[in-house]
């Protein structure tokens, strides 16, 4: 319960900027299209120019003792997974290749938290911070930074911080590159068989996904061949 009311409070922020910024905008909640960040679909036009921006909210109730680790983002445990940065990464991929979403300019992909990252003291008031370094185990001395984006947004009046990954550093990309290979090779082989599954199904909302599917098959296919995971 306390997730759900998390994420309306949340859409009804969306709902109040939309309004005090006079957009024309249309806001959504649970679609299924936007994968992973399914919490939020928020459409607006500034202009003659359509954007969308994703959110997903994860809430936990321990605020005081949790944080977000490197072992959280690295993560391949599906059962463990709320901000497992492969996971998004494919949300990512499919929405982009998506024609529902073709007719704008994807701003952004935000995941909500109540909960911050695990931060090494001697960074938490840089703009450029790191989370705590392992020195030990399956992330032993891996380095992962975040950047702090400076903001006067409504939603951060009363307090919050809102970051984006730092890919300026080649270890972050040296991380995440054989960890988003392998999790385009994963879903290739989800597609195949979702693909099998739809193929003997008639009705017309099998049919759109599997059009959707095949799509999605075809360019992952032409990512791994081309190397183009690396680049984006």
């Amino acid at each position: 319960m306390h997730g759900n009311i998390y994420q309306l409070k949340v859409l009804m922020l969306f709902l109040h900027r939309g309004v005090l910024y006079q957009h024309s905008f249309r806001l959504g909640t649970e679609i299924e299209e936007a994968r992973k960040f399914d919490d939020l679909v928020f459409e607006y036009t500034q202009g003659s120019k359509k954007a969308y921006r994703f959110l997903q909210a994860k809430h936990t109730q321990d605020e005081d003792n949790r944080k977000i680790e490197v072992r959280d983002l690295l993560t391949k445990d599906k059962n463990r997974d709320e901000f497992r940065l492969a996971k998004y990464f494919i949300s990512y991929l499919k929405i982009k290749n998506n024609q529902d979403f073709a007719d704008g300019n994807l701003k952004d992909f935000i995941i909500c938290t109540n909960i911050d990252f695990d931060l090494d003291q001697s960074t938490a008031q840089n703009t450029v911070r790191k989370l705590k370094v392992k020195t030990s185990g399956p992330n032993e001395k891996i380095e992962i930074l975040v950047e702090v984006i400076d903001t006067s947004d409504v939603f951060f009046k009363d307090g919050g911080t809102r970051y984006k990954f730092s890919c300026t550093h080649d270890n972050m990309i040296s991380i995440m590159q054989p960890t988003f290979k392998g999790a385009v090779e994963e879903t290739i082989k989800e597609l195949e068989e979702e693909i099998e599954k739809l193929q003997s199904k008639p009705d017309q909302d099998s049919k759109r996904k599997l059009e959707r599917n095949q799509t999605w098959q075809r360019e992952f296919g032409r990512m791994m061949n081309e190397g183009r995971w690396k680049t984006i």
